[in-house]
């Protein structure tokens, strides 16, 4: 469990991150907001892990209108409630303190309890003991033993693809029904009795038919038969082709940036992103074809190698060959005449910034 603190400059800010740790899903119990300061607040703080010059710089900031933000994150959300901490601006303690002793205000002056009392459940002091405190939204400021490794992570994007229905065409089948005339002769036959009168005497023939019977004569007639046959006489074709296209996908990544504070005296890591080195880098290289970017792991061998003891007391002629060796072992895909003057400057930058 960590504990985080910061100031604010009004109550309306403080409660805002409030809400916004609360939509993050901090719990509401693991927030506290205090806005009155006595001599119970210096107590909490320091009794949590913040040096005593630091409770002093909280308590004079809450006494002198302030509203001090205290969050009990667990280490899978502490990296998030410092971002969002972050993003409202809170007071540096330090820089504010300057200000106040520039106005009469001492480093030992008694804190003096405001008007309105903060309740004994708000000023709990197990409410700010965890195993770690952290300060202005940052790390303890206290020295850090040994080797400290800050993670750089960096988002790449990755473009897949997956098939979804782009529209079509729906086929639908059905019957019309139209008149059609054709014409077509019949023939009919038909049957009539005429009589004759004949006077002639009857021979053999005749004869045979002088007797008693019938016989009958049939009309035949035609009629129209009609028959259907079905005939393909056209094709609707339906065919799918594909086609393919180039499409820019447009999104963000992020990276994480480490922001170095110098001390000076001490040899530390310059902040690469500084207006310094960028400044520098267009004025002189801004046309060489390679970005800043770049350019960067330039800047930051140069500031390595100034705090190098193999380097110090000694001139750039004479640690050139020697830096160019291990530059080349460490950036092989990166020439040593397109950078070196780079690595001097920052190398020069640093080494001068130590000695002040």
């Amino acid at each position: 469990m960590n504990s985080i603190v910061a100031l604010y400059d009004d109550a309306a800010t403080a409660a805002q991150v409030a809400k916004e740790l609360s939509d993050y899903g901090i719990s509401r119990n693991s927030v506290k907001i205090v806005d009155s300061a006595d001599a119970s607040l210096s107590s909490m703080l320091t009794q949590g892990g913040l040096p005593a010059d630091d409770a002093r710089y909280y308590v004079e900031g809450v006494r002198q209108g302030g509203t001090l933000v205290s969050v009990r994150a667990e280490e899978n959300e502490t990296d998030a409630t410092v971002d969002i901490m972050n993003r409202y601006q809170p007071i540096d303690v330090h820089d504010r303190a300057a200000t106040w002793r520039d106005s009469g205000w001492s480093d030992e002056t008694t804190v003096q309890t405001r008007s309105t009392q903060t309740s004994a459940d708000t000023m709990r002091t197990d409410t700010m003991r965890t195993d770690t405190m952290r300060t202005d939204t940052m790390r303890n400021r206290d020295q850090i033993e040994g080797e400290t490794t800050i993670p750089i992570v960096e988002e790449e994007i990755r473009v897949g693809k997956r098939q979804v229905a782009g529209g079509g065409v729906r086929v639908n089948t059905h019957m019309e029904e139209r008149p059609v005339e054709e014409q077509v002769r019949l023939r009919e036959e038909s049957v009539t009795v005429e009589r004759r009168a004949v006077d002639r005497p009857a021979n053999a023939s005749d004869l045979t038919t002088f007797k008693e019977g019938e016989f009958e004569v049939s009309a035949m007639r035609e009629e129209a038969v009609v028959e259907k046959q079905a005939r393909i006489v056209e094709e609707v074709v339906i065919k799918k082709q594909a086609d393919e296209r180039t499409e820019t996908i447009h999104d963000t990544v992020r990276r994480t940036e480490v922001d170095v504070e110098q001390v000076t005296g001490q040899p530390t890591t310059t902040d690469f992103g500084t207006s310094d080195f960028r400044t520098h880098y267009q004025t002189s290289f801004a046309n060489s074809g390679y970005t800043y970017e770049q350019y960067e792991p330039a800047y930051q061998y140069g500031s390595t190698i100034a705090s190098d003891k193999r380097y110090q007391g000694r001139d750039w002629n004479s640690i050139e060959a020697d830096v160019r060796k291990d530059w080349q072992v460490q950036h092989k895909d990166s020439a040593w005449d397109n950078f070196k003057d780079a690595v001097r400057h920052s190398w020069e930058q640093t080494k001068n910034a130590v000695k002040r």
